[in-house]
């Protein structure tokens, strides 16, 4: 195996799931994969529990990753990071690879 694949199996599996770090009880109403391919956004919305909508968000590129975020508004609203990417998260959305997780 050469250094940079080994490298980045090591740094990926460093890399914490956002169901672990960001525990919820029900599958998202929906998952969506943002940004270029080579980096960019995992993020699960809950459209209404418990009064909130909620995004679970994952940040990762190549080489690293940062740590699952939670944040929350009041139902009916949007979170900053949705009207960042408000044009990536339309119905034609691509799902992130581990999006099965909630089955």
């Amino acid at each position: 195996m050469n250094r940079i694949a080994f490298f980045s199996v090591l740094f990926a599996a460093c890399c914490p799931r956002p169901w672990d770090a960001q525990p919820m009880d029900e599958a998202p109403d929906q998952q969506c994969r943002v940004g270029p391919a080579t980096h960019g956004y995992d993020i699960y919305t809950w459209d209404c529990v418990e009064g909130e909508h909620v995004v679970v968000s994952f940040y990762s590129s190549e080489m690293m990753c940062a740590m699952p975020e939670k944040e929350s508004v009041a139902c009916g609203e949007l979170t900053s990071l949705e009207k960042e990417y408000a044009e990536e998260l339309g119905e034609d959305c691509q799902a992130p690879p581990d999006s099965l997780y909630w089955e």
